[in-house]
């Protein structure tokens, strides 16, 4: 209860008296029986009592009702006064009591409620979509805890103040204080169900499910309109896997508050766990229409998007869940990778680039940097699309940096690797890859960044080989499917292909797993009717031109199609495109069975190298001639 008893009597009386009964008084002199008085007293405090549940059990305009009447009757009523203030508080009428409060607070600074109802506004307040409050919300909790703890001081028997300052305590991660507020609560009202269904969510997130459970189950016992009881109880029901338990659970939280964000975004992950992502899709955006500011509808959408290969949604969806809180770092993460693999390279590297140096993001955001410098220079096959060359050394040596507090990182060593290529460092490129891949293989990550690093220096047989091997390593159906998205990254379809029929194995209807072999299977189609188009500008049109585009288009949709890689490296050679007729060859050599024809086409690898030696030779002698007659000519004096 809220009132002390002494408070709520006298506020009682003084409310009654008030009253038509006052002018009885007037008119008649005389003292009223002891006996009477009593009875007078503790009706008035019952009446107290049952509107102080009222309000504690979500009954508003049943105590509205009651504390108008007594308002009607004695507006100077301050125990009705403040219950009503509370009342208008936890309806999320803020003005209305904000303003209240400005008026009763500074004459009654000795009403526990009205200092109570300050604490619970300013703490909904900070919650709200209002920035000009979320923007000031340690301060404002501040506040609050200061106004409960005046309300204490005024009524240390106080047990919802307990309960309110276990709630900030909770939701600032202060776990074990928070269990001793609704334990105190507790104390005084042992069936108070506000602070038991709290007093079970610390149970919940300590991982002690079944005692939760309990909890929640009892605090709905006691106060069967509790939508937060509800809700908590649909957590603990997703948590056991009990998905239909969940949203039974839901729709009753629901059914008592329909405006709740969060529960229609714990009702949209049960929905995408079922295999239901329309429903899923309905309930996140259901829950972002009731409050914009609530970021995890925004992230879960973004993974189906992501799953449907729909990454310009999925970003989409990401960029409004920054445009709320711009200090999620794991989303900025995600943002820059998914820019990755949509080819989007400057955007990647603008999300990657505002996470270096941030702790426990600054490795990963090196490693994403690197792959999409990388990608940049491979998708364009020149290094003069990066126009700041100083950017590549500033990742390179803050990756040489990360190296330092991370030794046993490959992954950091893979991202070395690919910007020593990029910066012309050909003996740290050697030393990187001898480092990769002479080290000691302690799990999957090892044998795909040993892989990813024989990829990058364009040695195929030994990436093939090494892929193959993470293949075989995989064990779990995690591990499969995390082998095939590394693989699909890459491009590797063929290895990526066998990992994924693995899974399918194991699930035979596993929407990932289908998802991506559907994904690999509709890049190769695509890549065998560019091929197509390629040989028939070779063959009909005699067009070797749009033969050798066709034929590098088909590349960039499945680089281990063996056909567009031969007709490629082919036209390359012809129309003296060394390197890229050099890539190309090492690309059919790593596909190549035959041992013979490996031979082959290795001979040819050497063949061209050698001829490109030649001319990088005669061009760089070109260039210092050239150079030496500039020199020459600034000498002269006029």
């Amino acid at each position: 209860m809220r009132l002390s008893k002494t408070l709520v009597i006298t506020s009682a009386v003084i409310g009654l008296v008030a009253s038509g009964f006052y002018a009885d008084v007037q008119a008649k002199p005389r003292k009223l029986p002891k006996t009477t008085q009593k009875v007078v007293k503790v009706q008035i405090a019952k009446t107290y009592n049952d509107i102080d549940k009222m309000i504690d059990y979500g009954n508003y305009a049943a105590a509205d009702r009651l504390l108008n009447n007594l308002l009607k009757k004695n507006p100077n009523d301050i125990s009705a006064r403040s219950l009503y203030i509370i009342s208008l508080v936890k309806q999320d009428k803020f003005d209305v009591a904000q303003s209240q409060l400005n008026k009763y607070l500074p004459k009654f600074s000795k009403n526990a409620n009205l200092h109570y109802a300050q604490g619970v506004l300013l703490v909904k307040r900070q919650a709200s979509s209002d920035m000009e409050y979320r923007e000031k919300s340690e301060e404002l909790l501040k506040r609050a805890q200061n106004e409960f703890n005046t309300a204490l001081i005024i009524n240390p028997r106080y047990y919802q103040t307990y309960n309110a300052l276990g709630v900030i305590e909770l939701n600032t991660g202060n776990w074990n204080k928070a269990r001793q507020y609704f334990g105190r609560a507790l104390e005084v009202d042992p069936n108070y169900a506000t602070a038991i269904d709290n007093l079970g969510t610390v149970d919940y997130l300590q991982g002690n499910h079944d005692l939760a459970q309990k909890r929640f189950m009892k605090a709905i016992s006691l106060n069967p309109n509790s939508s937060t009881a509800y809700f908590h109880l649909a957590q603990v029901y997703d948590k056991k896997s009990g998905y239909s338990k969940a949203l039974d659970a839901l729709d009753h939280s629901l059914r008592i508050k329909g405006n709740s964000s969060v529960a229609y975004n714990l009702r949209g992950e049960i929905l995408k766990k079922q295999g239901n992502e329309v429903a899923a899709i309905e309930s996140f955006k259901k829950s972002i229409a009731l409050k914009p500011e609530n970021t995890k509808p925004y992230v879960n959408l973004a993974k189906i998007y992501e799953r449907r290969f729909d990454n310009e949604l999925a970003i989409a969806s990401l960029k409004s869940a920054l445009a709320v809180n711009p200090a999620q770092y794991s989303v900025k993460l995600k943002v820059g990778e998914l820019s990755l693999l949509k080819g989007d390279y400057n955007e990647s590297l603008k999300y990657y680039s505002s996470l270096v140096g941030v702790e426990g993001y600054n490795a990963d955001a090196l490693k994403g940097m690197a792959n999409a410098y990388f990608a940049q220079v491979r998708d364009t096959a020149s290094k003069s699309v990066i126009a700041n060359k100083k950017e590549l050394q500033t990742a390179y040596n803050n990756i040489e940096k990360a190296l330092q507090a991370n030794p046993n990182d490959l992954d950091l060593y893979l991202a070395k690797l690919k910007m020593a290529k990029l910066t012309n460092k050909e003996k740290a490129t050697q030393e990187t890859l001898d480092k990769i891949v002479k080290a000691p293989v302690r799990g999957l990550n090892d044998l795909l960044a040993k892989g990813d690093a024989y990829y990058a220096m364009n040695k195929y047989q030994e990436a093939k080989k090494t892929f193959e091997k993470s293949v075989v390593f995989a064990e779990s159906l995690d591990d499969y499917l995390y082998v095939a998205e590394i693989l699909t990254y890459d491009k590797f379809y063929p290895s990526a292909k066998d990992v994924l029929r693995k899974a399918l194995i194991v699930d035979p209807t596993n929407e990932e797993a289908v998802h991506n072999l559907n994904y690999i299977m509709n890049m190769e189609r695509q890549s065998e009717s560019l091929y197509k188009d390629a040989k028939f500008f070779q063959k009909k049109d005699k067009n070797r031109v749009f033969a050798r585009e066709y034929a590098l288009k088909a590349l960039d949709y499945n680089p281990t199609n063996y056909d567009a890689a031969l007709l490629s490296a082919k036209l390359c050679e012809k129309q003296k495109h060394y390197v890229e007729a050099i890539d190309a060859y090492k690309v059919v050599a790593g596909l190549e069975i035959k041992p013979r024809k490996i031979k082959k086409m290795n001979k040819k690898i050497i063949k061209l190298e050698k001829k490109l030696a030649k001319i990088d030779k005669r061009y760089m002698k070109k260039e210092n001639k050239e150079f030496k007659k500039c020199q020459d000519r600034s000498t002269l004096s006029l």
